[in-house]
C-alpha cells in the first residue's frame, strides 16, 4: 500500500458521536396499562411543571385494563406527578376509566378524558383548557387544579356562541369571550398567562386567532395581532402572521429585557385530518413572536407543506440544514436559550407522499434564534426508527427513543437535562403503540469527534509499514548509485534498468 492511501483510510474511520440518551425507566414495550407507581402508555398528555420542580400531568389517550376488553385505546383523566428530585411517580387520581379503581357516583368532578389540552399554572393552581375527547369532540371547558388541597374546580362550560363562567357558588352565570372549543394548539405557559394560537374542531377546521389567558382572574383576551389578521389564513403566504395550523411545536424565551414565544411546524391543511397522519400537509416554518409588541416575524424553513429534512453534517450550524415537516414533536428550550427539538411524525430526508403515512421520527434538533439557523444533533436521519434501550440510567449515544409523537416533555430547573415521556410510537420489539418509557437527555455535552483506526486492521498497518521501509530503502539505493553510467538492455517488451537483478525485474 502507497503512503496516501493510508491517509485515506485514516480520515475514513472518523467515528462522530451525537448526543446521549438514556434510558430511566418505564416499560420497553407498548401498550401496556398503568400499574401504582408508573403511567401506562399514552400520548397528547397535558404536562405543567411547578416552581418546585414538580410536574403534573393529566390525561391523553392510551391503555387501561378497559381498553383491552374493548380492543383499542381510550381517552383517559387520569392525573400523575412526578418528582424530579427523586424521579418517581406518584398517582392523584385514577380517573374514571382507569384499571386501578372504579369510578362512583360519589367520585369527586373531575374533567371529561381527553387528549392534547392546553395546561399551564402558576404557584400551586394548574390552570387546563379545551382538548379533544372521543371522536375527536372539540372541548372548550376550563378547569382549575389546587395541588395543595388535591381538588378540581370547573370554571368555564364552552357552549355554542361564547362562554358560561361559573361563579364560586355555581348559581349565577355570566357570559364572555373566549376561545371556541379546540385541540392540539399551539401553547405557551408563562408564571402569569397562558397563550395559545390555532388548533383543529371537531369538524378539522384550523384556527389561526390567538388568546391569552390571564392567570389570576381566569378571564380571556384575544390580542389585536390576531383580531386584525386575516379572517382565513389557509394556503395564505405572509411574513408577519402564520397560517392557521394544529400540532405546532413551541418554545418559551424569557429574557431579562423581553419574552419571546417560538412555533415551528405543524398541519396546516384541513383537507388532511390529525387522524389521517399525513405530512404532505405538514410546514416546517419557524415563527417568532414578541409579546411586548404584540408581533409575529416569520424566521426561517418551508411555509410551503411537505418538506423533506436537509441534515447537513451532524453538530454543525447551516442555512441549508433545516428539520423535515413534521407536527407533533417534543420541544424545549435550554438555559442558553437555544431551542431542541426531537421527534413528532413527519419527513426524513424522503419527500412524504399524500398515499402514505408520516413516518414516526427520533431525530435530535438545536436552533440558534440570534442566526435563525438549525442543526442536526443527534438521533436517526430515518424515520420509522425503533427505540434503542442500553442499560438503564446510563447516558449512551447507541441508546435512542423510537420514532414518537405527541410525548411528553419537561425540564430539570437550572441545568441542561430534559426528560421525555411515552407518546404514540415504536417500542424495542419494533411495535407500535401507546409508550410509558422515560428518558433522559442532557445536553450540555456536546458533539464530539473521535479520531482512531479500529484494532482489526492492526496487521495491515504494521505490513504497510514494513513495505513503507523497502520503498525508502530502495529509493536510498537508486539515489547512492545515480553516478555510474546507465546501461540499457533492449527487449521486444520493452526496457528495464541495468541497476535491478533479473530476479527483481
Amino acid at each position: 500500500m502507497y503512503p496516501w492511501a493510508y491517509i485515506l483510510f485514516l480520515v475514513s474511520v472518523v467515528k462522530v458521536q451525537g448526543q446521549d440518551f438514556a434510558w430511566l425507566g418505564g416499560n420497553k414495550l407498548s401498550d401496556k396499562p398503568s400499574v401504582i407507581d408508573l403511567p401506562g402508555g399514552r400520548s397528547g398528555t397535558g404536562v405543567w411543571q411547578d416552581s418546585n420542580n414538580t410536574v403534573w400531568m393529566f390525561g391523553g389517550v392510551g391503555m387501561t385494563s378497559v381498553a383491552t376488553t374493548t380492543g383499542g385505546s381510550v381517552m383517559l383523566n387520569d392525573l400523575w406527578r412526578f418528582a424530579l428530585s427523586n424521579q418517581t411517580w406518584r398517582q392523584l387520581h385514577p380517573g374514571t376509566v382507569s384499571n386501578l379503581t372504579v369510578a362512583t357516583s360519589r367520585s369527586p368532578q373531575i374533567p371529561r378524558p381527553r387528549q392534547l389540552p392546553a395546561v399551564c399554572g402558576t404557584g400551586h393552581v394548574m390552570v387546563l383548557f379545551g382538548g379533544l375527547a372521543e371522536d375527536d369532540e372539540a372541548l372548550g371547558d376550563l378547569w382549575v387544579f389546587d395541588t395543595g388541597k388535591k381538588v378540581w374546580r370547573l370554571l368555564v362550560d364552552s357552549y355554542s356562541g361564547g362562554l358560561e363562567i361559573r361563579n364560586e357558588t355555581d348559581h349565577d352565570t355570566t357570559r364572555d369571550v373566549g376561545p371556541a372549543p379546540r385541540g392540539d394548539s399551539a401553547n405557551w405557559c408563562t408564571s402569569s398567562h397562558l397563550y395559545i394560537f390555532g388548533g383543529t374542531n371537531s369538524s378539522s377546521f384550523l384556527f389561526s386567532d390567538m388568546w391569552r389567558l390571564n392567570l389570576k382572574d381566569f378571564t380571556w383576551e384575544e390580542l389585536k395581532s390576531s383580531q386584525e389578521a386575516p379572517t382565513s389564513l389557509r394556503n395564505h403566504q405572509t411574513a408577519d402572521y402564520p397560517q392557521g395550523r394544529n400540532g405546532a411545536m413551541t418554545w418559551l424565551s424569557e429574557m431579562e429585557t423581553s419574552r419571546t414565544l417560538y412555533m415551528f411546524g405543524g398541519n396546516v391543511l384541513s383537507k388532511y385530518p390529525r387522524d389521517r397522519h399525513i405530512a404532505s400537509g405538514y410546514t416546517s416554518d419557524m415563527w417568532e413572536y414578541t409579546v411586548s409588541t404584540d408581533s409575529w416575524r416569520y424566521m426561517s424553513g418551508s411555509t410551503q407543506p411537505g418538506q423533506p429534512a436537509a441534515y447537513g453534517r451532524l453538530g454543525e450550524m447551516s442555512s441549508s440544514s433545516v428539520p423535515g415537516c413534521r407536527r407533533g414533536g417534543a420541544a424545549w428550550s435550554d438555559t442558553k436559550h437555544l431551542l431542541w427539538l426531537v421527534g413528532g411524525e413527519g419527513a426524513d430526508e424522503e419527500t412524504p407522499s399524500t398515499v402514505r403515512s408520516a413516518k414516526l421520527l427520533s431525530d435530535l434538533w438545536r436552533f440558534h434564534p440570534m442566526t435563525g439557523e438549525w442543526e442536526w444533533m443527534g438521533g436517526s436521519k430515518k424515520g420509522d426508527t425503533p427505540a434503542s434501550f442500553k442499560k438503564k440510567g446510563r447516558l449512551m449515544h447507541t441508546g435512542l427513543p423510537g420514532g414518537r409523537l405527541d410525548a411528553a416533555t419537561w425540564k430539570e430547573a437550572n441545568s441542561e437535562a430534559f426528560f421525555l415521556f411515552g407518546g404514540l410510537g415504536h417500542d424495542g420489539v419494533q411495535h407500535d403503540g401507546y409508550l410509558s418509557d422515560l428518558w433522559f437527555i442532557d445536553v450540555s455535552a456536546t458533539i464530539t469527534y473521535d479520531f482512531y483506526v479500529p484494532a482489526v486492521y492492526g496487521f495491515a498497518i504494521i505490513f504497510g509499514g514494513v513495505a513503507l521501509v523497502l520503498c525508502l530503502s530502495v529509493m536510498a539505493l537508486y539515489a547512492r548509485d545515480r553516478s555510474k553510467p546507465p546501461q540499457w538492455r533492449r527487449g521486444g517488451a520493452g526496457t528495464s534498468y541495468s541497476q535491478l537483478h533479473d530476479s527483481d525485474t
